[in-house]
């Protein structure tokens, strides 16, 4: 049972890995029969773009929904490679967003204001009440061996159910077929 992804996110992201062969750390295969949800949300938003402008255009409005009901939320734009994270930090910054970055030495804090960004890694074990997977129009699938074709689904899955409400995934449509 999945206590903190909401059912919608989690049966995309579990999607993902159709034909992944995922041990089940018991010498097994983890065949998913009866991985569910225990809570509802949002289905996840799919946002295509033209462009980087364009995609921050749409990652500023998603954040600006979210704070405009109010309380305080966790946002997470995470994004595949440090040097995606300090673009899209810096056009968010630009654009009126407080953004601060989660690295491998610079852990999460306290305060719920600022949007945090990191790569799809390094929010493994985490949690956020929202979550944007930015820039996977990036991946270039189509020139994947399969073993790393596989090992990039997995980590999509891993960062996708790190959300406890919405999720946000923003890509050139044409190039994102994981």
């Amino acid at each position: 049972l999945n206590y903190r992804t909401p059912e919608e996110t989690r049966r995309w992201a579990s999607a993902l890995l159709a034909g992944v062969e995922i041990s089940d750390l018991d010498g097994s295969v983890d065949d998913e029969k009866g991985y569910r949800s225990v809570i509802s949300g949002p289905d996840p938003q799919f946002s295509p773009v033209k462009s980087f402008d364009a995609e921050v255009k749409t990652i500023k409005k998603w954040i600006q929904g979210i704070r405009s009901e109010g309380g305080d939320r966790v946002i997470c734009v995470a994004a595949r490679t440090n040097s995606e994270c300090e673009s899209y930090s810096e056009a968010l910054e630009a654009n009126g967003i407080e953004a601060f970055r989660i690295t491998s030495t610079q852990h999460d804090i306290d305060d719920p204001s600022p949007i945090r960004l990191a790569t799809m890694h390094r929010i493994k074990g985490l949690e956020f009440d929202h979550v944007c997977l930015a820039g996977l129009g990036s991946l270039h699938w189509d020139g994947m061996d399969e073993e790393r074709r596989e090992r990039e689904r997995c980590l999509l899955h891993v960062a996708a159910t790190r959300t406890k409400n919405s999720l946000l995934v923003t890509a050139d449509s044409e190039s994102f077929h994981p």
